[in-house]
């Protein structure tokens, strides 16, 4: 009996350690930046030890612009610009969610016009719509882990959009 209690104890001991190692490698893992270099136009994320990730480029992509972190420091996202047929600039067409080393692409159909992370960053709101005219609001709720479309929700400017939405600004 002595033997079993013993051998929980260090078992215990070791796997509170693990778990406390483990905390602290997230805590080194943690987002501290995230920026669009000015030369390179490519998205960089910071580490908390100080290390600096350099995005690769998507493919066609003209620029990347804005570049968040979510509130649980894991998680960043940033939209990439295209070069568009009817406009003398580059528009958003699709956000990108980084976490963990893991990519995930949201491509709403139109050009994103604001988002933000819900959550801690568990989930993600966007506002998309046409370039010019736009005459309603195309407003849509992801889970930023999967990419999966949770809502959707379609209303004149002056209707009271959901609570997911607010905050975003066209």
């Amino acid at each position: 009996m002595v033997e079993k209690l013993l051998k929980f104890a260090v078992f215990s001991a070791v796997l509170s350690f693990n778990l406390r190692i483990s905390s602290a490698e997230s805590k080194d893992q943690s987002i501290v930046k995230v920026y669009v270099g000015e030369t390179d136009r490519q998205v960089h994320l910071v580490r908390r030890g100080g290390k600096d990730i350099t995005i690769p480029k998507e493919r066609d992509q003209a620029s990347a612009s804005s570049p968040r972190i979510a509130e649980d420091e894991q998680t960043a996202g940033w939209l990439i610009d295209y070069e568009n047929c009817c406009t003398s600039y580059p528009i958003p067409l699709t956000l990108v969610i980084y976490r963990a080393g893991r990519i995930v692409r949201l491509r709403p159909g139109l050009m994103i016009s604001a988002w933000r992370f819900l959550e801690r960053g568990k989930k993600v709101a966007v506002s998309s719509g046409t370039v010019h005219g736009m005459t309603f609001q195309h407003l849509s709720l992801y889970d930023s882990r999967t990419g999966h479309l949770l809502k959707e929700w379609d209303g004149d400017f002056d209707e009271a959009a959901p609570d997911w939405a607010k905050g975003l600004v066209r």
